[in-house]
């Protein structure tokens, strides 16, 4: 079911304490108030990926508000990394007190880091909401943990996420300029799709992290790219077949589905070496022909040459990291523009994707961030 734009958490108010210092006060993703005597300059993160938030607040030099981050970012998105080091060399001095999971984390290299704010998510490959043990110990060491959302409850979160952390680093009014975006094309989205019947949203074939070397098929059917899909107007073919979120599909039952729309989320990356031929190429740094011939690669490798989806011209890749990012505005137009065409030709995605990345200049995130397979020669 689609979360109305409505439902929102109050995201920040700023309260004047008796001495007129100005206290920033939060009700962050998980019900929790948390409150800083001033904006954060020494923030972890829970992901690193989560670095886009700066991006879309404009925040400059980044890399000096960062104390410390998980691994994840560099070993899952080397391209966008490489990137941020071209522009901060510096990056590589951030402290790393985790790697891929909650489990990796170093305590004590948090609280040897000494920050100001930890920034969490719901779930994902950092601490979470179930991590109560590192959450209890940093709040009794006086460091407070907020958490944001962009992948559990992606429509519902994200700008409630993004005007959160704006209102802790000190970047509210970027914030509100990002909310208010997101809300509106949200808006339109939802208004347009509502005249369509459930009867005409075509199903869709997600397959995450498509590598061809490996079995078919990883998809999902909550959250993520499924919230993302049903609100754009379409039906991942997962959502009724999952137990939970995430989960594997046989290639025989993927076969027979005969889905309307393919969607591979593209993990290659330019500098993965071995592994690029047999991987969906997108991000920054990659061309437009080289995600192009990407995507033909994986679909003849796939054997799905005779179904709709690719007879039809409608297989796509999309870069995989949107998941769990505030840029999940641009996944969410493009599949409204890729399900219904005609409904929603005056969006422009690339141009969403071009403003957001903006804000993080001057680090080049230029790239193929979608292709479709009618324009893979």
């Amino acid at each position: 079911m689609k979360q109305s734009i409505l439902l929102f958490l109050a995201a920040a108010t700023v309260l004047a304490s008796s001495q007129g210092l100005a206290r920033i006060s939060v009700v962050d993703i998980a019900g929790r108030t948390v409150e800083l005597e001033k904006p954060a300059t020494r923030v972890i993160l829970g992901e690193g990926r989560f670095i886009s938030i700066f991006s879309v607040l404009g925040i400059k030099q980044p890399i000096t508000r960062i104390a410390g981050m998980m691994n994840e970012f560099e070993l899952y998105d080397p391209d966008t990394y490489n990137a941020y080091r071209q522009a901060y060399p510096d990056i590589d001095q951030i402290e790393n007190f985790g790697r891929t999971s909650a489990e990796s984390v170093s305590v004590e290299k948090i609280l040897l880091l000494n920050p100001d704010l930890a920034i969490f998510g719901l779930s994902g490959h950092g601490p979470s909401a179930q991590s109560k043990h590192i959450t209890e110990t940093l709040e009794a060491a006086n460091i407070p943990v907020v958490f944001v959302d962009f992948s559990q409850e992606p429509i519902k979160h994200t700008a409630n996420s993004v005007e959160i952390i704006g209102a802790l680093l000190g970047a509210s009014d970027k914030a509100f300029e990002f909310a208010e975006r997101y809300r509106n094309s949200l808006a339109l989205i939802e208004k347009r799709v509502a005249q369509i019947p459930l009867s005409a949203y075509p199903s869709v074939l997600f397959e995450l992290k498509a590598n061809a070397s490996q079995e078919c098929c990883l998809s999902v059917g909550k959250g993520m790219f499924a919230d993302m899909a049903e609100f754009a107007g379409g039906r991942s073919i997962a959502s009724d077949l999952l137990k939970g979120p995430v989960g594997q599909l046989s290639y025989e039952h993927v076969l027979s589905t005969n889905f309307d729309v393919f969607i591979g989320t593209a993990i290659g990356s330019m500098s993965r070496g071995s592994d690029a031929d047999s991987l969906l190429l997108s991000g920054a740094g990659v061309s437009v022909n080289d995600a192009r011939q990407s995507l033909s690669r994986f679909v003849a490798a796939r054997k799905f040459a005779e179904l709709d989806a690719v007879k039809n011209k409608r297989a796509y890749s999309l870069w995989h990291h949107f998941y769990n990012s505030p840029l999940n505005l641009y996944a969410i137009e493009q599949m409204a523009q890729w399900f219904h065409p005609e409904l929603f030709a005056d969006l422009a995605p690339q141009d969403t994707l071009k403003s957001m990345l903006s804000g993080s200049n001057p680090v080049n995130l230029n790239g193929a961030y979608s292709v479709s397979i009618e324009e893979a020669k």
